[in-house]
């Protein structure tokens, strides 16, 4: 049996499962009520967990559903101080259950258990309220997950449903990003490698105001057959860990770890990529020692600021 969900046409939430019904200029109203509005029709499962895995790493699994005749799909994160890696797999969704095979990377082999009593959380989103209504239950069966180079492992044969709740008491997050600004934003990329023609490469480099701290951040982006693979670091820098010139011709950074190296700009011609130098190199969770820098790259840098907000 599929899982029941609500529509994914309904836009009143924010999240990976919509639970509300709004209206909208060309947006047909639903003349049922989804899931979670009412306890006598609760969520029939949390559709996600969490759990720790060593080294320090919180690692969630979230199932995401097929819309039409797509498939479905298993999103698993692996979060750690300096860096987080998330896996995408597909996977088979059947009776409320989460299976999918990750190959080198694990397994999950569950099958939701409903106790038969209904839980409620709260929601608060862009001014929204709603109390959600979800069924209590565990997930028994079998996860095993290890981190490539082994950055973290993990075990479990039951977890409860409730941890999954987290989904529904969270807005997230928005990205504002502004040109020009009283601080500079230095980007290098490449889509291509000879070793891994699939991956991408992205690095950047936040100073929001002269003198202040900067941010460093690095993504990598990799399929692995039918596993899609990203990757991130970041660090938090001091002031000197970045240089450059008045024009923004020329700049060096020297990021802490889990960076080591340095990256030089150089501008070839204004109004288009300049080059991106150096010996830089960035520890991904699973794979260390990334080249961020040489060959292949393309660098902008500019007066901006970057700043990350939360939806409340």
């Amino acid at each position: 049996m599929r899982q029941q969900r609500p529509s994914p046409l309904l836009p009143c939430l924010v999240g990976i499962l919509t639970v509300a019904i709004c209206s909208a200029p060309g947006v047909a109203v639903a003349k049922e009520t989804p899931p979670g509005l009412t306890r006598s029709n609760p969520i029939p499962s949390p559709g996600a967990f969490v759990f720790r895995g060593s080294n320090g790493y919180v690692i969630s699994v979230v199932a995401e559903p097929a819309s039409g005749k797509g498939q479905d799909q298993v999103l698993v994160t692996m979060a750690g101080k300096s860096g987080d890696v998330f896996y995408r797999a597909p996977a088979n969704l059947d009776g409320e259950g989460i299976r999918a095979n990750l190959g080198a990377v694990g397994t999950i082999d569950l099958t939701w258990r409903p106790s038969g009593r209904v839980g409620m959380a709260r929601f608060k989103c862009r001014g929204y309220r709603a109390n959600l209504y979800l069924a209590e239950g565990f997930y028994g069966g079998s996860v095993h997950i290890a981190g490539e180079h082994d950055f973290t492992e993990a075990a479990l044969t039951r977890v409860k449903g409730r941890t999954g709740w987290y989904r529904y008491t969270d807005c997230g997050g928005t990205t504002s990003e502004g040109f020009p600004g009283p601080g500079v934003l230095l980007e290098a990329f490449t889509s291509r490698s000879r070793q891994r023609p699939n991956a991408y490469r992205y690095f950047s480099v936040v100073q929001n105001r002269p003198g202040g701290r900067v941010s460093y951040m690095a993504e990598l982006g990799e399929r692995r057959g039918r596993l899609s693979i990203s990757r991130l670091a970041f660090a938090l820098g001091r002031a000197r860990t970045l240089s450059f010139d008045r024009d923004l011709d020329t700049a060096t950074v020297d990021p802490p770890s889990p960076f080591a190296g340095s990256g030089m700009f150089e501008r070839v011609i204004r109004g288009r990529p300049g080059r991106w130098l150096g010996d830089l190199v960035v520890d991904f969770p699973g794979r260390p020692a990334v080249a961020i820098a040489g060959d292949g790259f393309e660098a902008t840098f500019e007066h901006g600021f970057r700043e990350s907000h939360s939806v409340s």
